[in-house]
């Protein structure tokens, strides 16, 4: 007959992980760190943004910001999501005037299409005499609201100085 032991100790490390674990590393070790504003809400939550070969590996809050020190509310913690999900709309529908069918256009060309839609109207504005106002937006924060008007209007100051 035979006895089986009832424990069993392989030889015990002295420290308190295992080599499998020492092995691993942080995936965000060598990262590019970004840091950004969460683009949700008027609040203005420091996010870091970490970035490798051009791609986003992960989005975080800030613990320097003194607004939220590190943490991020629901919508802000699934940033990651907004930059990087599969599903996301890369193209445009456009249908044409008069048309009865809509076509697939690339987001580049849909931003060809606003600049050159806003320089003809500001162009037509200033032609009349009346200025081209810009309407802020509530996703921005403070800095934003004093930087969107400068971001559209330099197209409009190269046309004013043709």
């Amino acid at each position: 007959m035979f006895s089986l032991p009832l424990w069993s100790h392989p030889k015990l490390s002295q420290e308190p992980y295992s080599r499998q674990t020492a092995q691993k590393a942080s995936r965000l070790r060598g990262a590019a760190v970004t840091e950004s504003v969460c683009p949700y809400c008027a609040v203005g939550c420091g996010q870091l943004i970490y970035t490798k070969a051009g791609k986003v590996i992960d989005i975080e809050g800030n613990p320097q910001s003194p607004i939220n020190e590190g943490t991020l509310c629901p919508k802000g913690a699934d940033a990651f999501q907004l930059a990087v999900n599969p599903h996301r709309i890369t193209h445009v529908l456009y249908r044409a005037p008069f048309s009865d069918h809509w076509e697939r256009k690339p987001l580049d060309w849909a931003l060809e299409q606003i600049a050159r839609r806003v320089r003809g109207l500001a162009t037509w504005k200033r032609m009349a005499g009346r200025p081209l106002q810009v309407l802020s937006l509530a996703a921005t924060d403070r800095r934003g609201d004093l930087q969107l008007p400068r971001y559209l209007c330099a197209p409009l100051r190269a046309l004013r100085d043709v």
